[in-house]
Order: structure tokens, then sequence, then C-alpha cells
């Protein structure tokens, strides 16, 4: 009988961009920091919220324009009131 030799690889992370960084938004933002599988490539935040967003989170880009970030893997909508909807971007998958 022959063995099988079993070579595991390592997975790539997934990409995420969160849309909203307001009170959901820090609680996904914390959520997914604590995962080893994940990796936040960006916040899209409203045009007028930007530069003040950038400058609490100058880890991460922060834009209202999805097509400026590293293309995601999943789009975490953070937003936590019915009329956030205008605020959805496309996504690019």
């Amino acid at each position: 009988m022959k063995a099988h030799r079993c070579v595991l690889q390592k997975m790539q992370k997934i990409k995420v961009v969160i849309v909203g960084m307001g009170n959901v938004g820090r609680y996904v933002l914390q959520a997914v920091r604590e995962s080893e599988d994940v990796q936040v490539v960006g916040i899209v935040e409203l045009p007028e919220r930007v530069t003040q967003i950038a400058s609490q989170f100058n880890d991460l880009p922060v834009t209202s324009d999805i097509d400026q970030l590293e293309k995601p893997d999943v789009a975490i909508l953070a937003i936590d009131k019915p009329s956030g909807a205008e605020r959805c971007v496309e996504i690019p998958f």
C-alpha cells in the first residue's frame, strides 16, 4: 500500500473592506483585526468624513471611492441606519 504525503498550504487571508466607520464600523474593525484569517484593506466612508476617519486610522487607507482600494474579497456594510442604503457602493468583485 502506498503512503500519501499530505502537504498543507497556508491559506491567503480574506481581504475585507469596511463600509462605514461609525459605532458599528468600529466594532467590526476590532473583530476583524482579531481574526488571523482576515486582512482589512481599507475603509469606505462619506466624502466629508474621509479626512477625519483617516486621521483616526492612519494604518489603513480611507476613501469614499472603493475603486481606490485593493480589490476586496468581502465588503462589510457597517451601517447602523436604514438610510445608510444610500451610502452603499458598487463592489467590483
